[in-house]
This record gives C-alpha cells, sequence and structure tokens, in this order.
C-alpha cells in the first residue's frame, strides 16, 4: 500500500510539472485560455498531492483531509 501512495503522489506531482509545461507552450501563441484552463487544473492537481503527501505522512489516511458527513460521523 505504502508504495502505491507514493507512486500516486508522484504521478500527481509530475502531472502537475507537465501541465505547467504545457501551459507556458501555449501562452507563447494565440491559446491563452487554454494555458488559464491548464492552470487551473494544475493548481488543483498540486492542491490534490500536497492533501494525498500529509495524509501519507501524518498517517491520517485521506478520509481525514475531506469534509463529508462520514468522516464527521467518524471523528464523533
Amino acid at each position: 500500500m505504502d508504495d502505491a501512495l507514493w507512486n500516486s503522489i508522484r504521478a500527481f506531482e509530475e502531472g502537475e510539472l507537465f501541465m505547467r509545461h504545457m501551459a507556458e507552450h501555449l501562452d507563447h501563441g494565440d491559446n491563452n485560455q487554454s494555458a488559464e484552463s491548464i492552470l487551473k487544473r494544475a493548481d488543483e492537481t498540486k492542491r490534490r498531492a500536497h492533501l494525498m503527501r500529509q495524509a501519507a505522512v501524518n498517517g491520517d489516511g485521506l478520509q481525514a483531509t475531506r469534509s463529508s458527513p462520514d468522516a464527521e460521523q467518524s471523528a464523533s
């Protein structure tokens, strides 16, 4: 499980870097809207990777990082 989690985190981080690289190339052309859209996706991917990394390091599990009714009920 540990290897799978860390591989997932790495995949998210690499995906973010790739999206930023793509957005940089699109920004040099006439595709500013596409570049902005990809940058937004890169930001969201970075946020998700950060949450996954926190959960992995803290050992809290991913459910603790979500605000869902199930997570709130289990915390009670």
